[in-house]
């Protein structure tokens, strides 16, 4: 929902003052769950055809994970969540009767194998992203692993860029290189991390605690 209603339209209208391009990393992809589904919802928000430079980036760990990611194809308990026109527009059925990923929605959608903990970010050094996800991940490594890699997405992250992370993990005592921000209101709101400098307006910010 956060990233429905308030990230990706933000992001968009930042992308259209600024030659149309759009990065978006998800990190720790696994079976490729989260990137196609931001594949979709970026299609909702923009049909293919409009000009856009578009890329979600899609790394694992895991070979066997990222050939699953490619097949694109899911059973009927990954799409349980998605209406039935969203299943009609973004899925085509196979005979074992899995759920198989459009290509519109693929087209957006890269996959890289990579280690997030050994090597540097999947990105030229003078590429700025402007989303990543890591969700889930840093619950499996040391502070000072983390810290690390925090450094890293803060360097490859544009000013005013979006960092989420899963719903256990935190930055406290980890990096002071990211505010938290709430989106939404009362207790439809949601917590992420943003990049910001000084120049950028520092609406909705909280302490993180």
């Amino acid at each position: 929902r956060a990233l429905r209603t308030h990230v990706l339209p933000e992001l968009l209208r930042h992308g259209e003052a600024n030659g149309k391009r759009l990065r978006i990393w998800s990190a720790g992809c696994s079976t490729g769950e989260e990137p196609y589904s931001i594949a979709m919802m970026l299609r909702e928000l923009v049909p293919a055809g409009q000009g856009w430079d578009i890329k979600v980036i899609a790394t694992d760990i895991s070979l066997r994970a990222l050939e699953a990611a490619r097949q694109g194809r899911y059973g009927a308990r990954a799409v349980a969540l998605a209406t039935p026109e969203q299943l009609s527009r973004f899925f085509q059925p196979t005979p074992s009767g899995a759920h198989e990923v459009r290509p519109e929605v693929r087209d957006l959608v890269e996959f890289r194998h990579h280690n997030l903990v050994t090597e540097p970010v999947p990105f030229a050094p003078s590429e700025r992203i402007d989303l990543v996800l890591c969700r889930n991940v840093t619950i499996y490594f040391g502070r000072d692993t983390t810290r690390a890699l925090m450094t890293r997405l803060h360097h490859c992250l544009r000013d005013g860029g979006y960092l989420f992370l899963g719903h256990s993990e935190t930055l406290w005592q980890v990096s002071e290189d990211f505010r938290l921000v709430s989106l939404g209101v009362a207790d439809s709101a949601a917590f992420v991390y943003r990049r910001l400098d000084p120049t950028v307006e520092r609406r909705a910010i909280l302490p993180d605690r």
